[in-house]
């Protein structure tokens, strides 16, 4: 609720002048109840009157409520003789500076807590009101109790019940007068139709008169004082949702000052015994009745505006299906000039969505097999770890080394399976390097006999010049492995196995069950067997992990979505081509290379067999068990190790260290910073380090960074020790 721009001087003698009088004229109606000669009244008008102008005007116009308020008080207090004139004078203007600061700290309370816009239109801000309106009348009931405490206008043994009064009897004015007016102020004029006003003015006729009943007025008898306060409630919340925040805080008011009204003149539920006794129930009865009435209204009103808000979007939302509709109408008509192009964009349309969820389900699948397996290599790095350190020191019995052995060898199964799970989600760590199809198959064909054995007959088909492939070509061998496992699988009683390589031109797209394949030049490798064949529903799931159509026990169902993510990963394609009866055909298109690309397809240089040294090894490891293992390892073959699990802590150590840091053993994924950053912070100060990244799994960016850069490798997770020794040895004799 921000307060109109600050204006000219004579408009703002002007507006000081009219608080003063308002203020003056609001406390004519609250000093004739006053307690005593103090002036503390147990409904003071002004306080609100005073709230809902520095709200409304800002804090400019505080000389009028001090004005006002001195005037006031100095009045009553002659009209009473309460003291000597110079008392009276000094009192007055001490009680006017609590006033005044009651008005703009809790205008400035509000704003803090509740904002600018819309005070009574949300619950919340309604609450936040009464908060502001307890907290903001301390400050004038205790100035104004004390001052008339030690001016000799009240005595101090009633000092509690002046404050309390006090208090109170602004806090109620607060709560009914500033709604009142706020409301009135800040909201446009409500143009009513004839139903409205005539429904409008039932209710506060009804009001009035529930009002009169449940407060002992006309028409009872003075003396019947009825429990009938409840009466007028039903049409305060017909105010509240029916019409409003305004209109409720109007009817707030109106029910305000009828209860208060009859209650000085001896009628309803609130007479007591005492005065004093009375206008605290009528107080408390007020405040709580102005406080759940705003609030209501305001629940009532956060209600409408989210219909509202929700009947634009509907509006919106059925113009732009409207205009969507028209488009669409439009496009049918183009379509419908050629029957045929229409039928084969609805079929494209419909294979594109079946690949699209296809692929997401593989993708939500991959991530979430991919995430598993990160887990499990560290477990698996912790296992294998510490049975092949127990092999090493040897010292028990044949059962129990036959044991370690036996849990190596099931870590050992148990990486491989997650290597499967990283291939399917394409997370694996690829070494690729230009390859040879030919060579690649011709390499593996002895090991592909054993594996299909002698009832299958496997037939090669080498095409000339097919070209290279940049790929890794261990990656690519297990390709082959896989699809010709299948192909055996599909022909328990034998049959025959075709493996062909090719040269393949696209000049567009090739399209089959799976997706296409783009425009390129290309290295085709197919694996055809003689089986039973697909039908299209097993076809729509081959790439699934887990799917497997073999007999429980007989298979992982990894083996086919191995495939699938090795090749998407090497930038490939795959398509199958079977039918029941006819047998399956897989064929793998990858992109070829330029000659010039290519180098002879050979395997990495063997590394030293030394894997000893005595350089300082920084070790940053989030998982303590591997990093426990890791310094083991480095440090029983002679390495200094400064390890860590915390990057920062790494950069502390590294900068406090005297002697040069030679090689950095960092994990890539960990929670305060990334290995790769790290390893850019560290080799600016450590100049010559290099850089050993290791890792349970990685994506593009993990493989660009453990393989590009000087004195930079990666080692993947679940290691061995003596793989651990030979990369770190690798590296730091790498030129």
């Amino acid at each position: 609720m921000m307060p109109p721009s600050s204006p000219n001087p004579t408009r703002r003698v002007i507006e000081i002048a009219g608080i003063a009088l308002l203020y003056y004229g609001a406390a004519s109606l609250g000093l004739p109840l006053a307690w005593g000669n103090t002036n503390a009244s147990p409904v003071w008008p002004s306080a609100g009157t005073a709230f809902a102008a520095v709200l409304w005007l800002g804090s400019r116009v505080w000389p009028g409520v001090a004005v006002g308020a001195f005037l006031a008080n100095v009045e009553t207090f002659l009209r009473n003789q309460a003291a000597d004139p110079g008392t009276i004078l000094a009192t007055s203007a001490v009680i006017s500076v609590g006033n005044t600061l009651e008005a703009v700290g809790g205008a400035y309370l509000l704003r803090r807590i509740a904002g600018s816009n819309g005070l009574f239109d949300r619950a919340p801000d309604v609450f936040k009101f009464v908060a502001a309106a307890l907290v903001a009348c301390v400050v004038s009931a205790s100035i104004g109790a004390t001052t008339v405490s030690v001016a000799g206008l009240a005595s101090p043994a009633r000092y509690p019940t002046v404050w309390f009064t006090w208090w109170l009897g602004d806090v109620v004015g607060v709560l009914v007068v500033t709604p009142l007016l706020l409301a009135w102020c800040y909201r446009p004029p409500r143009s009513w139709r004839p139903r409205q006003a005539l429904e409008a003015a039932v209710l506060f006729g009804g009001l009035v008169l529930a009002s009169q009943l449940g407060f002992g007025g006309w028409p009872l008898p003075k003396d019947a004082h009825y429990p009938l306060g409840f009466l007028p409630i039903p049409f305060l919340v017909w105010a509240a949702f029916r019409f409003g925040p305004r209109e409720a805080a109007t009817a707030a008011a109106v029910t305000a000052g009828i209860a208060v009204w009859d209650t000085m003149h001896g009628f309803g539920p609130f007479v007591g015994t005492t005065v004093q006794g009375s206008l605290l129930f009528l107080q408390a009865f007020v405040g709580v009745l102005a406080a759940t009435i705003l609030a209501m209204a305001a629940v009532v009103a956060e209600r409408q505006d989210a219909q509202a808000t929700l009947r634009r979007a509907r509006d919106e939302l059925e113009g732009r299906v409207t205009e969507r509709t028209q488009e669409l109408l439009r496009l049918t008509e183009t379509l419908r000039a050629d029957i045929t192009e229409r039928r084969q964009s609805e079929e494209a349309l419909r294979v594109s969505e079946a690949q699209l969820v296809q692929a997401q389900k593989m993708e939500a699948v991959g991530q979430l097999a991919g995430g598993i397996a990160h887990d499990f290599n560290n477990l698996l790095t912790v296992i294998g770890g510490r049975s092949a350190l127990l092999l090493q020191r040897g010292g028990f019995s044949d059962a129990v080394r036959t044991d370690v052995e036996l849990i190596g060898k099931t870590a050992d199964r148990a990486a491989a399976l997650t290597r499967q799970l990283l291939a399917f989600s394409r997370k694996q760590v690829l070494e690729p390097r230009p390859v040879e199809p030919n060579a690649l198959v011709g390499r593996v064909v002895p090991m592909l006999r054993r594996l299909i054995g002698e009832h299958i007959e496997l037939v090669i088909v080498a095409g000339r010049d097919v070209g290279h492939v940049l790929a890794d070509p261990g990656q690519v061998e297990q390709v082959i492995m896989n699809l010709v496992v299948n192909a055996r699988d599909a022909m328990p009683d034998g049959g025959m196995v075709k493996i062909e390589t090719a040269g393949r031109d696209l000049p567009e797209a090739a399209r089959h069950a799976q997706g296409h394949v783009p425009p390129g030049q290309y290295v085709t490798l197919s694996v055809q067997d003689a089986g039973s064949g697909m039908d299209t529903a097993t076809l729509a799931r081959i790439f699934e992990p887990f799917f497997t159509t073999k007999e429980p026990g007989k298979g992982t169902g990894l083996g086919l979505s191995t495939v699938h993510g090795i090749v998407h990963q090497s930038g490939g394609y795959i398509g199958v081509d079977s039918a029941p009866g006819r047998g399956t055909t897989f064929t793998i298109y990858l992109p070829r290379i330029a000659a010039g690309a290519a180098s002879p397809d050979a395997a990495p240089p063997a590394p030293s067999g030394a894997t000893r040294g005595t350089e300082t090894v920084l070790l940053v490891e989030d998982e303590e068990e591997v990093r426990r293992l890791a310094s083991e390892i480095l440090k029983g073959c002679g390495y200094t190790v400064l390890e860590t699990g915390d990057p920062l802590e790494a950069l502390t150590m590294a900068e406090r260290r005297s002697g040069a840091v030679d090689l950095l053993v960092t994990d890539m994924v960990m929670p305060a910073m990334g290995g790769s950053e790290l390893a850019e912070r560290l080799t600016i100060t450590c100049r010559g380090m290099r850089v050993l990244y290791i890792s349970g799994y990685t994506d593009e960016m993990i493989t660009q960074a453990g393989t590009s850069g000087s004195g930079r490798a990666f080692l993947h997770k679940p290691f061995t020790p003596h793989d651990l020794t030979r990369k770190v040895r690798e590296v730091l004799t790498r030129a």
